[in-house]
């Protein structure tokens, strides 16, 4: 009986954590061009891009949570992430985009 109070606690934990991310994820925005693309030893390994906006603010996020957008995306091409959303665009020099959603 523990161990099934346990898990339900467990597993209630981990929902709220999930939707606690998710709700910060799609409320962030912001657009930019990749500078840097790599993976951060001091954050697990986690697939980091480092972006650039048009006021020229430089900052890093996590994209681990995109799955496959580090093997598309480039430096030189712009990131896009709409508020609201669970989806990035990756925008090519030569106008063709791909969207990549949002797995937690």
């Amino acid at each position: 009986m523990r161990k099934i109070i346990f898990l339900i606690i467990i597993s209630f934990l981990y929902a709220c954590r999930i939707d606690t991310v998710e709700k910060y994820v799609k409320a962030d925005s912001y657009k930019g061009v990749v500078t840097k693309i790599y993976q951060d030893k001091k954050n697990h390994m986690a697939y980091t891009f480092e972006i650039k906006s048009s006021d020229g603010e430089i900052f890093k996020d996590d994209f681990d949570v995109w799955p496959y957008i580090w093997d598309y995306a480039k430096v030189g091409d712009s990131i896009i992430k709409p508020a609201d959303t669970l989806m990035i665009i990756v925008k090519k020099r030569d106008n063709s985009y791909k969207e990549f959603f949002y797995h937690f």
